[in-house]
């Protein structure tokens, strides 16, 4: 078999994670998310009827806010795993959370559970705004529906909250693998010393 026809494994090395994340482009995605349930009621006004194009439109932005929740929360899940549950322990809440449903005692919603909460919800609801009588806006808040050991649960999700609590805790991890990644390819791109010459 000839050179170019082996197949090589590659991967990372023993102890680190098995694979990183570009955090960065979850931050672009938050970004949209907050756009959408920012200036959703603006956009509303603009919308001349129901045969506008802009209606058609905006008809994608609860299943944009959706996407960008779920991709986020894998993400973050993930890589908090991978750093040892430290990446998503934020002391401030993006919400609350109901275990119970039948008992209707609430505690704080933390960042971590946010997440959990958004990956095995069975059901998602919106508040919405009615800004005229055929139109409306939505809300940035989302309710999270599910059920776990045979009772139902409920959270409600500060999608602002969110997204500040998430950046907060993802930013500095992501300007460290960003340079670990450069360092990489530095070290990677750099010629090697001749045999026959000392290396500096």
């Amino acid at each position: 078999m000839s050179d170019e026809d082996k197949v090589i494994r590659i991967g990372t090395d023993e102890g680190e994670p098995s694979y990183q994340f570009d955090l960065h482009r979850v931050h672009v995605d938050l970004f949209h998310l907050l756009s959408i349930v920012l200036a959703d009621e603006k956009i509303s006004h603009v919308i001349e009827d129901e045969a506008d194009p802009i209606w058609d439109l905006c008809s994608v932005a609860e299943t944009e806010i959706i996407r960008i929740l779920v991709t986020s929360a894998v993400v973050a899940r993930i890589a908090d795993d991978q750093r040892g549950h430290v990446l998503l322990a934020s002391p401030d809440p993006c919400g609350s959370l109901c275990e119970d449903t039948g008992s209707q005692a609430t505690k704080p919603l933390t960042l971590r559970e946010a997440c959990n909460k958004i990956i095995h919800a069975k059901q998602l609801q919106f508040d919405i705004k009615h800004t005229t009588k055929e139109l409306y806006s939505i809300m940035p808040t989302v309710y999270l529906l599910g059920e776990k050991n045979g009772k139902p649960w409920e959270a409600e999700l500060d999608l602002v909250q969110y997204v500040r609590n998430f950046v907060s805790r993802t930013k500095v991890v992501d300007h460290e693998d960003t340079e670990q990644r450069a360092g990489q390819v530095s070290s990677e791109s750099a010629p090697s010393a001749s045999p026959d010459e000392p290396s500096a």
